[in-house]
């Protein structure tokens, strides 16, 4: 590759495909991996790629494969060469996918977000698939989500007693540093080296545990970023404050999502009839492109239609 990437090359068919096709089996059920090609779909089920890793994604895989991979500052062991943010000077936008997704289900996510803005997205990898959704459910629901809840109930008993009358509020607590690399997750620590190497960014999608990865993450950065837009699909979250308020959204069938959601939320939205996978025009799956245009998300110049 011209910008010294590592491309994901097509790996040949194996005795372990059916192991493989059982570990991407949650991408599949929760992503339109239809979207990608058959070439991506191999190659990317064939060579995990580890949480942390970033996968850089086309809105269309063209004459090649549309998927290449880096790895962050701060993770030698992740395959491929350090993301070099002068490679990508027009990148914008940040997915994160949920526990139990694997490197299949976030190049399948960034392709829906890429074909509706018309430009390649960055995603970072959550883990390596169904063989972690265990471990990542857990610390999704007793790490992150509790944690999200206390930023919450923190930020509202602030509110309140500053709603007293004739009582001073404490200055806000300082935010806690930013954790040195390895010190939390990899896809925590990702998206921050993402947001401080490209100050371009704009636009971060999360979904269902990606979510709170994205509101941790957010909490953590020593100032608010002026000009972010967040999307959350799947499991609405207490966000910090923000210039430019987020767009949640969670199916009115979407039994994990509400499991999952931080309750007494300002403001999120119910989509009727949908679950929690996000697979476009499917039966009971929410559509990411209609939810970005909802969100005020332009589109860009979508792939032409084979």
């Amino acid at each position: 590759m011209s910008d010294g990437s590592s491309p994901v090359a097509p790996a040949p068919v194996s005795a372990v495909v059916a192991r493989e096709r059982l570990n991407t089996v949650l991408d599949r059920a929760f992503y339109h991996v239809e979207l990608l090609s058959e070439a991506e779909q191999t190659a990317l089920s064939h060579q995990p790629i580890p949480e942390g890793a970033v996968v850089v994604v086309d809105p269309e895989p063209g004459a090649g494969l549309g998927v290449r991979r880096y790895r962050v500052p701060g993770r030698p062991l992740a395959p491929g060469p350090v993301f070099d943010p002068a490679q990508h000077p027009g990148l914008d936008t940040v997915v994160v996918t949920g526990a139990g997704s694997s490197c299949l289900g976030t190049a399948a996510f960034a392709r829906d977000v890429a074909r509706h803005l018309g430009r390649p997205v960055a995603g970072i990898v959550p883990g390596y698939g169904v063989a972690e959704a265990w471990s990542e459910g857990l610390g999704a629901w007793f790490g992150l989500r509790m944690g999200n809840l206390a930023a919450r109930w923190t930020a509202d008993l602030l509110a309140w007693q500053q709603g007293l009358v004739g009582w001073a509020a404490p200055p806000v607590p300082p935010v806690p540093p930013v954790p040195e690399p390895g010190a939390t997750a990899g896809d925590e620590d990702a998206l921050h080296a993402l947001l401080a190497a490209f100050p371009g960014l704009r636009l971060l999608v999360g979904h269902s545990k990606g979510n709170f990865v994205i509101a941790n993450t957010l909490a953590r950065l020593p100032k608010p970023l002026p000009d972010i837009q967040v999307v959350t699909l799947g499991a609405p979250v207490y966000l910090p404050p923000l210039a430019r308020p987020p767009y949640q959204v969670i199916g009115a069938l979407d039994a994990l999502g509400w499991m999952n959601t931080v309750a007494f939320l300002p403001e999120y939205h119910i989509a009727p009839g949908c679950g929690h996978a996000v697979k476009g025009g499917e039966d009971f799956s929410l559509d990411v492109a209609r939810v970005l245009a909802e969100a005020g998300v332009p589109a860009g110049a979508r792939p032409r239609e084979e």
